[in-house]
């Protein structure tokens, strides 16, 4: 039972960075709520949220928003989401049997990316040991 009453008026979306939205939790306690909010919000918990793919997490209480986390933009958040990408797209071919060709294409643009992304992170940690 929820309502007014019942002390289940918590919710908690996830906004991928797809665009995607999704309702986690949904009428439930507010610690049955906070727990959702900390799960989808911990790199040390949530394998999407380490990758980058969580962009956005929000609580509400009777649709009022009360607590809402946004993922900062990092280089390093970027290099995650791009070689999570390029791996799915080559996993994607893959798995479906698409023509070879394509596969190579694929393959190219991953090898393409590859190069800057490790420079990137080159550059990373030069910094952060400076």
């Amino acid at each position: 039972m929820s309502g007014p009453m019942s002390g289940k008026e918590f919710s908690v979306a996830v906004i991928y960075d797809s665009g995607h939205r999704e309702s986690v939790r949904k009428d439930v306690s507010s610690g049955e709520a906070s727990e959702a909010f900390k799960h989808y919000t911990d790199p040390k918990i949530s394998a999407a949220q380490r990758l980058g793919l969580v962009k956005r997490v929000i609580l509400s209480h009777q649709s009022h928003t009360i607590r809402e986390w946004v993922l900062p933009e990092t280089r390093e958040t970027t290099e995650k989401r791009i070689e999570h990408y390029l791996s799915e797209v080559l996993r994607i071919l893959e798995a479906n049997r698409f023509d070879p060709e394509e596969i190579k294409k694929a393959k190219a643009a991953f090898n393409t990316w590859q190069p800057i992304l490790d420079e990137y992170k080159r550059e990373r940690k030069e910094k952060e040991n400076t």
